[in-house]
């Protein structure tokens, strides 16, 4: 299980991955920066914004956040977004 310890936004000085959907992130992007442990190991990640709020807002995302999770995730349904 994946345990956030800390958030933010930073600006990235060179290129990353996103850990939501494996995509690149470019150098001078704003995205969020993410420490975390799992299985009491420190692991540290980056997300694109809209990554960040896809996994927010998609109630199937609460189940847990692992690399390349936004691929496998299925939309929520209108009736449970409400």
């Amino acid at each position: 299980m994946l345990e956030i310890t800390e958030k933010r936004l930073i600006t990235t000085r060179k290129t990353h991955e996103c850990y939501g959907c494996m995509g690149a992130i470019n150098k001078g992007e704003t995205v969020v920066f993410i420490i975390a442990k799992q299985d009491e190991q420190p692991i540290r990640f980056h997300l694109h914004q809209e990554c960040n709020i896809k996994l927010a807002k998609n109630k199937n995302a609460l189940d847990g956040i692992y690399y390349g999770c936004l691929n496998d995730l299925q939309p929520t349904p209108q009736w449970l977004a409400e």
